[in-house]
């Protein structure tokens, strides 16, 4: 657990989230604000389906380089692409320090965010990562199982 968490009890991060939580169930106003910035930024990706030429709305912050690929700017990875870091930008805003709320409480809370939404970007996924498939093509499937076989060796 310690390896997963950097150091830090899980129970800390149980606690942060509760109080993150509690607070956010107890502002409706934020509520409403969070619920709209959803809806924006739900929209704002629907726009490059137009065509290959409209900028995108959302860029990855600068230390970011799982996206760098030129790839990830033709469709359907640049849909990808956009949906993910919507999804962190909402969540970039929905982790934000609150009244009332503790500080570490939600330094905490952002880091779980942030550590989650990086599970699932679709630079982790081979079948929606354009850099990974121009490889496997590029080696005929080499680049796989050279993978695979790294996997066991670890083991």
């Amino acid at each position: 657990m310690a390896r997963l968490s950097g150091g830090v009890s899980s129970h800390a991060f149980i606690e942060a989230a509760s109080d993150w939580a509690q607070h956010m169930a107890r502002s409706p106003g934020r509520q409403l604000e969070l619920g709209e910035h959803a809806q924006q930024n739900a929209l704002k990706p629907l726009a490059l389906a137009s065509g290959a030429g409209t900028p995108t709305p959302f860029a990855p912050k600068p230390h970011d380089h799982r996206f760098d690929h030129p790839d990830w700017q033709k469709l359907p990875f640049r849909m990808w692409q956009q949906g993910f870091l919507a999804m962190q930008d909402w969540w970039g805003h929905a982790t934000e320090p609150m009244h009332g709320l503790r500080a570490e409480d939600a330094e905490r809370t952002r880091f779980l965010a942030r550590q989650t939404l990086d599970l699932i970007s679709p630079s982790n996924f081979p079948l929606l990562n354009p850099e990974i498939i121009a490889e496997t093509v590029r080696t005929g499937g080499r680049d796989l199982t050279e993978v695979q076989h790294s996997f066991r060796m670890m083991r």
